[in-house]
Parts: C-alpha cells; sequence; structure tokens
C-alpha cells in the first residue's frame, strides 16, 4: 500500500499544498522591489515579535506560553515562544538578525539596528550553541555583502562621474 493512514497522508498533502501556494505567492510578490521590500520588512517584523514574545516571558518567569500552554518537554520551558524549541528560535533568529543588518544599511534606519540587536540578545538568551554559531556565521556574510555592494556602488558613481 501506498499508506498506512490515508486520513493523515490527506492531512499531510493539504499541508504541503498550502505550503506551496505560500511560496508561490511569496515568489511572485518578489518580482517587484516594493514588494520584495514589504516582504523582507514583513519577516523582520515578525521576528522582533517572536523575540520580544520569547523574551519577554523569560523576563517575567512563565512556565504557560501565553498563560495557557504548558510544553511537554521540560527542556523547553527555558525559553518559551512560539517555537518552543530553543534551538528552532535561536535558528529563527540568526536568520532574521543579518537580514535586520541589511535592511538598516539600505533604508538608512537605526530601527532596524535595534531588531537586530534584539534578536541576537535573543538568541543568546535561548542558549543554543548552534544558534550562536549560525548568527556569528550570518552577522560576518550580511556584513562582507554589505561592503561589497557598498564598494560597487562608490564604484558605480566614479564611473558615472568620469563620463
Amino acid at each position: 500500500p501506498l499508506s498506512q493512514n490515508w486520513p493523515a497522508t490527506l492531512v499531510e498533502l493539504a499541508k504541503f499544498s498550502g505550503y506551496f501556494a505560500f511560496a508561490y505567492v511569496c515568489t511572485r510578490l518578489c518580482i517587484s522591489s516594493r514588494a520584495r521590500r514589504w516582504l523582507l520588512i514583513t519577516v523582520a517584523c515578525v521576528g522582533d515579535v517572536v523575540a520580544l514574545s520569547a523574551l519577554g516571558h523569560q523576563a517575567v518567569g512563565a512556565k504557560l506560553f501565553l498563560g495557557f500552554y504548558a510544553p511537554s518537554e521540560r527542556a523547553y520551558t527555558q525559553s518559551l515562544s512560539p517555537f518552543l524549541n530553543p534551538n528552532h528560535l535561536a535558528g529563527y533568529m540568526a536568520f532574521v538578525t543579518p537580514l535586520c543588518l541589511g535592511l538598516a544599511v539600505q533604508r538608512r534606519s537605526w530601527i532596524f539596528l535595534l531588531m537586530a540587536g534584539l534578536c541576537s540578545f535573543t538568541i543568546l538568551q535561548a542558549i543554543s550553541r548552534g544558534g550562536i554559531v549560525s548568527l556569528g556565521v550570518g552577522v560576518v556574510v550580511a556584513l562582507l555583502l554589505i561592503v561589497r555592494a557598498q564598494g560597487q556602488s562608490g564604484h558605480r558613481s566614479q564611473r558615472s562621474a568620469a563620463y
């Protein structure tokens, strides 16, 4: 048989279809530079809401997520967040931090710099070794790309001034 549990298989197929539709919409959004900017800012803001949630739960010493959900794994109570698993939280924050750095440079906004700092601090609070390594690698790569992009834009402006 192709599946041992057809109802569960159909549920997973429906989930896959939803994920695929979401990915398709995001891909279509990325065609327009204005929509791409909006999408990146949205991802950065959602990342900071997650960071604020995790830090807020830790600040008040919460044992229940949002006041009503108790994780079944005791290890997951150290950093309550929508991800529950501290490694998943740190991974997402390591994804959002370089994004915030890039937005800070592109938009010349200190708010995105603060957002990157908040996400970085959340990784350190999650105590995830993989998250800390990912943060370091992500920030170094982001800074290299920023320096490269600024060097290319400076080179272009010098070239256009020569003509």
